[in-house]
């Protein structure tokens, strides 16, 4: 597993993201909105209007909205800014009627094309510190109080849950290893055993990784992903058909190709990631040779897959950014944020095996959960296969 962290870096794909920066000075508030050039390929308008610059500008005056003390602040006409190549820039006045203490702001842009987009947004004025707000499409709007700290530490402790909340239960992949793990489980201490070790596992790796203590490989933590769902998978069906031995063995010999196959490949020095994979298929695989022995080590094999599911968590994380301010905040709603979704992820699991065992008593439990396991294991190899960086550039 040790061998596993030393390939080269390099990125998993990007969120879906736009950012904005607000200078707020006396009765004006200057905007300077910031988002990526291919974001704009998903408005439907694109095709008629193909100008991303003429099309960024109609989205900004149509699509914010600022109000101060319920009175309407006024857009001047947008004007483009100096961005990155393959970035697009505008800057945007807003002009109210008095002195600015507190903004309403509605921002929609790209929300309501792209459920998954994320905006982050910064508020700054000359005596106070920046404030930081996430929003997303269940929330666009904010209202920034330039004297208050407690709405400003709610509001990101909330929307950083909500954050985290919404992503596991998009991410497709944290549901299938879930899944995976609960389909060997058949008693409730053993269900709260896997989860407190998963939930153990990634929040120490989300914590590192977020604060930019450790910085993962993020290509190959996606890959690892789907590896540790064709790994358990794998072992569900292995334990229950006395062939954990053969499997380990199957296992190994399939990874020494794939380390053939790195040694011709450019993309990074993967022998040493597929090496440690290895030897611990073909030990773990080894050790859980028995039901029982599996479900006593599966506690401790899913604190160990849950730091890797963790480093995935923490990039998307990382791609949305932690506010200058109430970073701990922000840190911990995400990780609330996760949990809770976990948990509804679990107790749905449970609550439709439960209800599909009652309704198709006829089927035998066994035949279920391999038929399964072995669907959930081709998935796992596929999106390992995917995601891996020697495998970039085949048409996967």
């Amino acid at each position: 597993m040790i061998l596993c962290g030393l390939a080269n870096a390099s990125w998993a794909d990007p969120q879906s993201k736009s950012y904005s920066h607000w200078r707020l000075d006396g009765k004006t508030v200057d905007m300077v909105f910031t988002v990526p050039a291919r974001e704009l390929t998903r408005l439907p308008t694109y095709q008629q209007t193909p100008d991303t610059g003429h099309l960024l500008e109609n989205l900004l005056l149509s699509s914010i909205h600022v109000e101060h003390q319920g009175k309407v602040c006024v857009a001047r006409s947008p004007n483009p800014g100096l961005a990155e190549p393959g970035w697009l820039q505008y800057q945007l006045r807003f002009v109210c009627d008095a002195p600015i203490e507190q903004l309403e702001v509605r921002l929609t842009t790209l929300l309501p094309y792209v459920r998954s987009h994320l905006h982050f947004a910064q508020f700054q004025s000359d005596d106070q510190p920046p404030r930081d707000y996430l929003l997303t499409a269940s929330q666009p709007e904010i209202r920034v109080d330039l004297h208050s700290q407690n709405t400003d530490s709610n509001n990101t402790l909330w929307r950083y849950l909500q954050f985290g909340f919404e992503h596991i239960l998009i991410g497709l992949d944290h549901i299938v290893f879930l899944l995976g793990l609960l389909l060997l489980t058949t008693r409730l201490r053993q269900l709260l055993a896997i989860v407190t070790g998963f939930t153990l596992g990634h929040s120490v790796t989300l914590s590192l990784a977020a604060l930019g203590w450790v910085i993962p490989n993020g290509a190959w933590v996606e890959a690892m992903i789907g590896f540790t769902i064709a790994l358990v998978a794998a072992e569900n069906i292995a334990v229950q058909t006395g062939s954990t031995s053969q499997t380990a063995t199957a296992a190994v010999l399939m990874l020494a190709v794939l380390m053939l196959w790195s040694l011709f490949s450019s993309h990074g020095p993967s022998f040493l990631s597929l090496t440690g994979l290895a030897l611990f298929c073909g030990c773990y695989l080894r050790l859980s040779c028995t039901p029982a022995r599996a479900q006593a080590w599966r506690p401790a094999i899913t604190t160990v897959f849950g730091l890797i599911h963790g480093f995935g968590f923490a990039a998307v994380l990382s791609e949305v950014g932690l506010p200058q301010t109430h970073t701990v905040l922000a840190l911990v709603g995400f990780n609330l944020g996760v949990e809770l979704g976990q948990i509804v992820i679990v107790l749905v699991l449970v609550l439709g095996g439960w209800l599909l065992s009652r309704c198709f008593a006829s089927i035998q439990r066994r035949l279920l959960s391999d038929s399964l396991s072995a669907a959930l294991c081709g998935l796992g190899v596929f999106w390992f296969v995917q995601r891996s960086p020697i495998f970039m550039g085949l048409p996967l």
